[in-house]
């Protein structure tokens, strides 16, 4: 056989295995492998929540610390502005936060982006995580990336993720789209884990207060979890990564007519981070600097969400009712105080 016909042959062959891999990537989007399915129903559920509101709008848009972290009934009241909190989950990249932002934002919106201090850093878009969970629940990101991220995200999903999709049977992972719209919201603080059941009409979590084992030894603990608590304050530099991606989204922001503030994250009151904690201070104060240098709104004092530990709830990040209800009065005192309102 000659050389040109191996080539042809092994060529041949290599198309054909990449075609039938990319149909079997295809056939495998949107299986039920093991991902957080609630954020499915929640996406959904918020943005039910803010299509409600035509105009006058503030939008929380986040990790969980914005989940948790307000009471955005309280915060409506206050401001005379419709707030609804489209906050979800800080392992989500900000791409899927500009997704949400280009899909649900209109012209004269208040967009709020209280970033988890995880994000400063972050270096790409593509943790495992982040690639499972848009494969099972996440296709519409996928759908939504143009053809050169399309492929840039094909490779990085691996072959075992893909089979995994295959062979993993259909399962009841998320609730029927007319089940989840038509939930009336829960204001009265009832709490159904991570679940869209769990939100208030405006969108948050407001649990009543609790305690997990972890955070009641945080408190009793704090220097098991001095790590936890310090919020990555040895790291203040902003990765090229973020602050493209928060360039694209104030873009967006702006072409619709809108304005984006970049503000701070709930925080535990700590020896390890506190208004008086020099490292913390320098780590904080870095990195205002850094986004007020490269153009971006920032706003309320580094330190308004640095709540009382007694206020958490299962995470260095979740406040419960009280203290969603303390950090949105310090909050309100900020726009008003930084003119946003």
């Amino acid at each position: 056989m000659g050389n040109i016909k191996k080539i042809v042959i092994f060529l041949s062959t290599a198309l054909i295995s990449l075609l039938i891999y990319i149909l079997l990537f295809i056939f495998q989007l949107g299986s039920s492998i093991t991902a957080e399915w609630w954020l499915h129903d929640v996406k959904v559920k918020k943005e039910q929540i803010l299509g409600k509101y035509n105009s006058n709008r503030i939008v929380i848009i986040s990790g969980s610390n914005g989940l948790f972290g307000f009471d955005s009934k309280l915060l409506s009241k206050l401001t005379g502005y419709n707030t609804v909190n489209l906050a979800m989950h800080a392992s989500l990249d900000l791409s899927y936060y500009r997704m949400l932002i280009q899909k649900n934002i209109r012209k004269d919106d208040i967009v709020i982006m209280p970033l988890e201090y995880a994000y400063y850093p972050r270096e790409n878009e593509y943790s495992d995580w982040f690639v499972s969970n848009m494969q099972s629940w996440g296709t519409d990101y996928i759908k939504w990336l143009p053809l050169d991220k399309k492929i840039e995200f094909f490779s990085k999903v691996t072959w075992k993720n893909v089979l995994t999709g295959i062979i993993t049977p259909d399962r009841d992972v998320i609730d029927k789209e007319k089940t989840v719209l038509s939930d009336p919201g829960n204001d009265k603080g009832y709490y159904y884990g991570y679940n869209y059941k769990t939100l208030t009409p405006r969108g948050d979590i407001n649990r009543a207060p609790y305690h997990s084992t972890e955070i009641t030894d945080m408190i009793a603990n704090p220097d098991k979890y001095e790590e936890i608590l310090s919020y990555g304050k040895s790291n203040p530099a902003i990765s090229i990564y973020t602050l493209s991606e928060l360039s694209k989204i104030r873009k967006i922001v702006t072409e619709k007519g809108a304005k984006l503030f970049i503000t701070w994250p709930t925080t535990m009151r700590t020896k390890y981070f506190n208004q008086y904690d020099t490292k913390a201070i320098t780590f904080t104060n870095s990195i205002q600097s850094q986004l007020l240098n490269n153009g971006f709104s920032v706003i309320c004092n580094t330190f308004y969400a640095n709540i009382d530990p007694d206020l958490f709830l299962d995470t260095n990040y979740h406040l419960d009712a009280i203290g969603a209800k303390v950090r949105s009065e310090s909050f309100f005192k900020c726009l008003k105080n930084d003119k946003v309102i």
